[in-house]
């Protein structure tokens, strides 16, 4: 009887095994049909995709930062195409298209863009195209450059040309998805050179607010142009002062390289002025004229107001800080000033 027993409980664990069994290869041969075949890559090559390891089953695409520019690159071109072609058949309804300055090289900027940007693409993901040197002899040096950075180059030079043609002269010289985007443009191929957004970011701050004041002035002069005739003391009086602002940022950029330290009582009154004269002019020009509605000038303007009130601020409160650190008894402990005590003392044998 227990012999029995035992051999059909045998039989019965063996039946239950074996159903676990063949359920589980069941299942092992479903997920083999239904999954698609993992494919991995090993390490990419220096000009692809940042990720060494890349899973197709996944199905998700990686853009590096060598293609995360061109890409960008592409969209604002694409924008600045749709741009151009929307803004054409509004002025042929109004039969003034011919009138819009500049409509032809527009498409052509844009066009260029796209494609030198569809090929750096198509270069970023393959290394041996991008990394390929090509040599150059100019009459000053012999230089060699690899095929990928002379098309990051061309397209920054390209991006730059064709946003101060297109809003300076025309057609996208107040804010629109044109505008915005030959500016993205801009940015975005500057990035392409090599500089990070980190770097940007750095570069920015170390120079400070007056980067931005010597920048807002050039872009006011560029402005300028073309509105003399209409608003002629507003523009005059724009004009000197950029050209004013300019000296002064080309005197305190050069000190500062040359380890020049400016007086206080230079510094401060210069920058303070500075500030009231370009609080006045954004005032003028935005609420007069020419710059009344948002462009390159009106937020030069604005620009210019605010970076010349921050450097105004930020001297007058290194001023007050050195005063205090001056008066501080305990700047004279750390050895900074030289106290009477402190004279040698010379004694004659």
């Amino acid at each position: 009887f227990f012999r029995q027993e035992s051999q059909s409980s045998a039989w019965t664990t063996a039946g239950v095994s074996y159903i676990h069994k063949r359920r589980e290869k069941e299942r092992t041969k479903e997920s083999t049909i239904m999954a698609p075949k993992m494919k991995k890559y090993d390490q990419v090559e220096p000009g692809g995709m940042d990720s060494s390891k890349v899973s197709v089953a996944k199905a998700t695409v990686t853009i590096g930062d060598t293609q995360m520019p061109l890409v960008g690159q592409l969209i604002a071109s694409i924008v600045l195409l749709i741009a151009l072609v929307v803004g054409l058949n509004e002025w042929d309804k109004s039969g003034e298209w011919f009138k819009q300055k500049n409509w032809g090289y527009g498409i052509a900027a844009a066009v260029t863009a796209m494609c030198f940007s569809i090929l750096g693409i198509f270069l970023s993901f393959n290394s041996k195209w991008n990394d390929m040197p090509v040599e150059f002899t100019s009459s000053i040096m012999k230089n060699t450059a690899s095929v990928g950075s002379l098309n990051n180059i061309f397209l920054f030079v390209w991006w730059i040309i064709a946003a101060g043609i297109l809003t300076f002269d025309g057609p996208f010289v107040l804010t629109s998805n044109g505008y915005f985007a030959c500016w993205a443009g801009c940015i975005l191929s500057t990035i392409g050179l090599g500089y990070s957004i980190n770097t940007l970011q750095e570069s920015v701050t170390s120079l400070g607010s007056l980067l931005g004041l010597g920048v807002a002035s050039v872009v006011v002069i560029l402005a300028l142009f073309g509105s003399f005739s209409a608003f002629l003391t507003e523009s005059i009086y724009s004009m000197v002062v950029a050209c004013l602002t300019l000296l002064a940022v080309s005197g305190v950029w050069y000190a500062e390289r040359i380890e020049f330290k400016i007086n206080y009582y230079f510094e401060v009154p210069m920058f303070s002025v500075l500030s009231f004269l370009w609080i006045l002019l954004a005032c003028l020009v935005t609420f007069s004229g020419p710059f009344e509605s948002t462009g390159n000038g009106y937020f030069a303007s604005w620009g210019g107001a605010i970076m010349s009130t921050v450097l105004a601020v930020s001297s007058l409160k290194r001023k007050e800080d050195d005063s205090q650190d001056s008066e501080d008894p305990s700047y004279e402990e750390e050895g900074n000033i030289e106290s009477p005590d402190d004279e040698p003392n010379f004694s004659i044998d």
